[in-house]
């Protein structure tokens, strides 16, 4: 799906940096940096593991810019 230069995809989540996130998408693991996820329409944020809001495993909506998408070969 897409929006506006904005992708979803479901993603597993693997683990976060305070730069970047570590997720499965698709069978393949991609460090997605924090700077081009929508914060405000995805189940990852910032710090979401330190709040134990999320843990290592769990399922959901990845939104990203297109032009991530791209580079990593998901679109």
């Amino acid at each position: 799906m897409s929006s506006k230069g904005w992708m979803t995809f479901e993603a597993i989540f693997l683990r976060e940096t305070e730069k970047a996130l570590l997720v499965d998408v698709e069978g393949e693991e991609l460090w997605v940096p924090w700077s081009q996820v929508d914060c405000e329409q995805s189940n990852f944020t910032p710090g979401c593991a330190t709040e134990g809001n999320v843990k290592e495993g769990d399922v959901g909506s990845l939104v990203v810019s297109r032009w991530l998408a791209e580079q990593k070969g998901l679109v």
